[in-house]
């Protein structure tokens, strides 16, 4: 159950599936999460009742109440709704449709992750990833030759990218206009700017789909005016460290395991690599606890 491991874990506040690329089991491992809200979207149901749930999600995602991350399930595939148009007048019987493909076509162009069958059948998870005007804005940060980090954990928060220019590291932010929050977004941009000392640039998912050499140029803009330089970690002594300390110090997270004997500079190597793991903000520790001891006081009452 890769699949629906990938659909809890994701980071996105609103998932769009198509039932074709689940199989049943699938789906009632869904039904069960704890984590999110699911929420079942058939045409042929009653049209009232599916506008009200898409209301529903609207409303939700776009308000500032702790909830529940959505995915919505739909017998509809990514294509019906994305790339449905019609050049007849439509018939009165067509108009629910039309007007409920139309509202999940404006939903699945905010931040939202949208899979279905056609990506099953070719391996492709990479909607997990990232948004199709985040997809946009990496393609242009890369070409940009902008050193940049995506999908960033930072504490509570999720950020888009971090990059760096010249001294200067900085969230960048991808807003689609589904659930766009002034106010909402204001606090987390101070919370985060407080908090990791890194501010804020957004940039309208309209600009990065129709501009995006424009949104570069605002990024660099916005480094050579923002007030907040992001040194490198500069190391005691660095002359004096071997190849095997410099990678001990480079060590982010998880179990490491330094062997060493007495005098060699152990100390140095802790107090070292706290300082890199300082410097690197994006990891989100503002907490740390060394501990330093001799085997005889393990064992020791």
């Amino acid at each position: 159950m890769g699949l629906v491991a990938d659909i809890l874990n994701s980071k996105s506040d609103l998932i769009i599936l198509s039932s074709a690329m689940l199989y049943d089991e699938e789906v009632k491992l869904l039904k069960t999460s704890k984590s999110h809200s699911i929420v079942f979207l058939r045409p042929e149901d009653n049209a009232e009742a599916n506008r009200q749930k898409l209301h529903q999600v609207q409303f939700w995602l776009s308000s500032d109440v702790k909830r529940k991350p959505f995915v919505l399930i739909t017998t509809l595939s990514e294509r019906d709704f994305s790339q449905f148009q019609t050049m007849r007048r439509p018939e009165l019987n067509d108009v629910d449709i039309v007007c409920l493909r139309d509202q999940l076509n404006w939903l699945a162009n905010g931040k939202v992750l949208v899979f279905d069958a056609i990506q099953r059948d070719n391996n492709n998870n990479s909607s997990f990833s990232l948004t199709p005007i985040e997809q946009l804005l990496e393609s242009a940060l890369k070409k940009a030759g902008i050193e940049f980090e995506a999908q960033v954990k930072l504490g509570k928060y999720t950020a888009d990218f971090i990059v760096r220019v010249g001294a200067k590291r900085f969230l960048v932010e991808a807003d689609g206009r589904a659930y766009h929050n002034y106010h909402r977004d204001k606090l987390r941009d101070k919370d985060i700017l407080q908090s990791f000392n890194l501010q804020t640039l957004r940039l309208r998912g309209g600009e990065i789909f129709h501009d995006p050499s424009n949104c570069i140029s605002k990024i660099r803009s916005f480094a050579e005016t923002s007030s907040i330089t992001h040194r490198q970690p500069l190391l005691e002594d660095e002359d004096r460290l071997d190849a095997s300390q410099k990678t001990a110090i480079a060590h982010k997270l998880g179990s490491a395991r330094v062997v060493a004997p007495a005098g060699s500079g152990k100390t140095k190597v802790l107090v070292n690599h706290v300082g890199q793991l300082i410097s690197i903000t994006s990891l989100g520790l503002n907490v740390f606890l060394l501990s330093k001891f001799k085997s005889q006081q393990l064992h020791s009452n």
